[in-house]
């Protein structure tokens, strides 16, 4: 069983990012999917922000997150 990128623990990357669903669609090209939907951010500091994890075929976790305007 893999660790969930919430887990304690877990290390992952995350980038700010422009163009979120164009970058994940580019990504399928290379192999590298979403794990789950898109998450929109619904308080905080970051309220409207859109994040997503996504995992390559060697297994590395990163994160997108795309900042509202």
């Amino acid at each position: 069983m893999r660790p969930r990128a919430c887990d304690t623990g877990f290390c992952h990357v995350a980038y700010d990012v422009t163009g979120l669903d164009e970058l994940i669609e580019a990504a399928a090209a290379h192999s590298v999917t979403a794990e789950g939907e898109i998450i929109t951010v619904d308080q905080g500091p970051n309220a409207g922000a859109r994040i997503v994890y996504l995992r390559d075929s060697d297994g590395i976790t990163f994160e997108l997150i795309e900042k509202p305007a």
